[in-house]
């Protein structure tokens, strides 16, 4: 059987079973298919996926991604990905948006704001490089 854990690029010798970006991916593949197969059990996977991510994968004080997970989706990386927090606060709030539930759109689009505009106030070089 293969190993699920997951070796992560720049930090040696640290495993996780669980990370952001895969999460990230299958939101907008979900969000793509909803798009084309008005199926309710996919919306309400949609659903749950869009509560993880508000709930486990952003880091509400930071305003950011947390990367890395454990099984209990305890934190295993303390690294930044600003342009997966961009390019994530979109696609959430698009999830959401496809899903068409008001009060996921409301909480979504806060946490969305809040994300690019972090990214805006620390993720942009003086130089303008993202």
């Amino acid at each position: 059987m293969r190993d699920e854990k997951l070796l992560l690029s720049g930090e040696e010798g640290l495993f996780a079973p669980k990370s952001m970006n895969t999460h990230l991916h299958i939101l907008e593949a979900y969000t793509n298919l909803y798009r084309v197969w008005r199926d309710e059990g996919l919306k309400n996977k949609q659903k749950e996926l869009i509560e993880l991510t508000l709930s486990s994968i952003i880091d509400s004080s930071w305003h950011q991604f947390a990367l890395y997970f454990d099984e209990c989706w305890q934190v295993r990386s303390t690294a930044i990905s600003y342009g997966h927090d961009i390019e994530g606060s979109w696609l959430l709030l698009e999830a959401a948006e496809e899903v068409g539930d008001p009060d996921i759109i409301e909480r979504v689009k806060a946490v969305s704001i809040d994300m690019a505009e972090k990214v805006l106030q620390e993720g942009i070089d003086h130089d303008g490089a993202f």
